[in-house]
């Protein structure tokens, strides 16, 4: 009996995921030198492993990229302003988000081959991805670290537009951007493949001979 699709991958979609986690790791702690929030690498890479790896593991992807950089963020730029409970459900509602993200790109998958032309398609159900993300994570901050409090619930939505102004531009910069790297370096690999030469059995005649 065979393993569902979702579940199978080769070796290269495992180095794939590997990369992606690396560059979103990196990417997003440089950024946090810059003080600019909502400006991460995260939802392109999730958007884009979606696409072009099986589902078992583009789901490491966000989930890798988020389990490290957070771990370094509450450890030793944000330690001890918050407490475990508010830390847990922030976290829950910020990787689920993603997690939708990475269900939707799954689902593009589906319909879109990912190909430059047709990024532009890829990039705007990124921006959807993003404001589904913004407004899931604001009810989760505004259940935990706002104790649901009826009052600030609008307050929350008029400071988060915004934040998602940045968020949905960082996605319209970041998806291109990871795409046409991915697809150049890709492509590259397969244009080098065919074009190596292969070795030809003992008494076989070669081109030229």
């Amino acid at each position: 009996m065979k393993a569902p699709e979702w579940l199978r991958f080769k070796r290269k979609d495992a180095v794939t995921a590997a990369m992606f986690i690396a560059i979103g790791v990196t990417t997003r702690l440089i950024l946090l030198n810059f003080d600019a929030p909502n400006v991460e690498p995260v939802m392109a890479l999730t958007i884009i492993a979606s696409m072009v790896i099986p589902l078992a593991l583009a789901v490491l992807v966000p989930i890798g990229i988020m389990a490290v950089t957070d771990t370094l963020i509450y450890a030793f730029q944000l330690p001890g302003q918050y407490g475990i409970g508010v830390i847990v459900g922030v976290t829950f509602f910020v990787w689920t988000g993603f997690l939708l993200a990475m269900l939707l790109g799954n689902w593009l998958k589906k319909r879109c081959i990912f190909k430059v032309k047709n990024l532009g398609v890829i990039t705007l159900a990124g921006v959807v991805a993003t404001l589904i993300f913004d407004v899931w994570t604001l009810m989760g901050i505004w259940y935990f670290v706002d104790g649901a409090s009826a009052s600030m619930l609008q307050t929350r939505f008029q400071w988060q537009a915004g934040f998602t102004l940045v968020h949905v531009a960082s996605s319209l910069i970041f998806i291109p951007l990871f795409g046409s790297g991915y697809l150049l370096l890709t492509e590259h690999k397969t244009e080098s493949s065919a074009q190596a030469p292969r070795d030809h059995p003992e008494g076989e005649a070669r081109p030229g001979a």
